[in-house]
């Protein structure tokens, strides 16, 4: 193989081959046991990334990102990478084998790749984002932690039949969430209506083919 090697600005050297066209940035100070490992990159791209600081190299049909002195930063291993502060500040999307997670501006894994859909912050939520993993929703907040468990087939919106509640459904059942993430009715109710249709603060519900009701606390008002 025939390689070539052009000087770009003082310490950076860029590398390419003619066979195979390999490409890769490297510091000429750099100790040369380590240059080996800088000049594998099938693929570099500027440095349009983290405000300049980061370009974009491929191997082996994997992304990840080099500093402007040439050292990786982050490790070729994504399928597709998004934008620095495009879903939060300082986060960057990336989606690897087929899941999405999230890595910070210091190339930190923040949220695992573990996601097969991700919304927005604040669409549901202040502060939360919609996830989606096997077919399930859930929430994580802004440090990337799980709020709510991705285990509900499908999720409406806060303050739809009461304040602070939410809607949520799993295998074909219904339930509420409040704003920390908890139930406050069980997921249990084949059908709910609306609290007030048929008496101030009673919700109609139905569980197993009866009709009940349950209050502003979630609790199933029983007759005596």
């Amino acid at each position: 193989m025939r390689v070539y090697c052009i000087p770009l600005i003082f310490s950076i050297f860029i590398l390419f081959s003619i066979n195979g066209f390999s490409f890769g940035y490297h510091n000429i100070k750099q100790d040369t046991s380590k240059q080996k490992e800088s000049l594998t990159y099938n693929k570099v791209h500027g440095f349009y990334y983290n405000n300049g600081a980061w370009g974009k190299v491929i191997r082996k049909r994997k992304i990840g990102f080099i500093d402007t002195l040439g050292r990786c930063v982050v490790k070729p291993q994504y399928n597709k990478v998004g934008y620095i502060g495009e879903y939060k500040e300082n986060w960057m999307l990336v989606k690897k084998d087929g899941k999405y997670g999230f890595i910070d501006e210091k190339g930190h894994e923040i949220v695992p790749s573990q996601y097969n859909k991700v919304g927005y912050f604040d669409e549901y939520k202040e502060n939360w984002m919609l996830v989606k993993k096997d077919g399930k929703y859930g929430f994580i907040d802004k440090n990337g932690t799980q709020v709510v468990p991705t285990i509900y087939d499908k999720v409406g919106y806060f303050d739809e039949y009461r304040e602070g509640w939410m809607l949520v459904k799993k295998d074909g059942k219904y339930g509420f969430i409040d704003k920390n993430g908890k139930q406050v009715v069980p997921v249990i109710y084949d059908k709910v209506g609306f609290f007030d249709e048929i008496k101030q603060g009673w919700m109609q519900v139905e569980k197993d083919g009866k009709m009940l009701f349950i209050d502003y606390n979630g609790k199933e008002i029983l007759f005596k």
